[in-house]
């Protein structure tokens, strides 16, 4: 299992310059995730649209979180756009209480997770109408 926690983006031609930041200047990108002679089994990336595939709508683009399934991941769970770094914390809290070991049911545990978040929204994280306003539908399973 790998859990980053962190910034990441999206972007280049199809995705391919899309990263995970890391320390300075530094950064994971796709090409990385692609050059891993082993992958990860179950990836999790807490990073902004770290699951978006950058690309023009009729083809298919790349974000990190593919890279790692094309690499070999058997699951990447990641978000499609920008959330909240309470909203990633919270999530991940959920998602690891319902995922017993890196074995289990990622998409169950993703479930599990938002299902989590979305109910237990607290009331200052609802709107005027008491919708909640706790991003819980940022979150993607990517599996090959």
């Amino acid at each position: 299992l790998f859990h980053f926690a962190g910034h990441a983006e999206a972007a280049g031609l199809d995705g391919w310059d899309s990263a995970l930041r890391l320390a300075g200047a530094a950064r994971f990108t796709v090409a990385d995730a692609l050059a891993l002679p082993q992958a990860p089994a179950v990836v999790v990336l807490s990073g902004c649209e770290a699951a978006r595939a950058v690309g023009a709508p009729a083809r298919a683009g790349l974000g990190v979180a593919q890279a790692f399934v094309a690499a070999g991941a058997r699951a990447a769970v990641a978000p499609i756009r920008p959330v909240r770094d309470t909203d990633a914390q919270r999530f991940a809290r959920a998602f690891y209480e319902a995922l017993p070991h890196p074995g289990g049911d990622v998409a169950v545990a993703v479930r599990s997770a938002q299902l989590a978040l979305g109910a237990g929204a607290t009331t200052d994280e609802t709107d005027a109408g008491g919708n909640t306003t706790v991003d819980w539908a940022a979150f993607r399973v990517l599996v090959p």
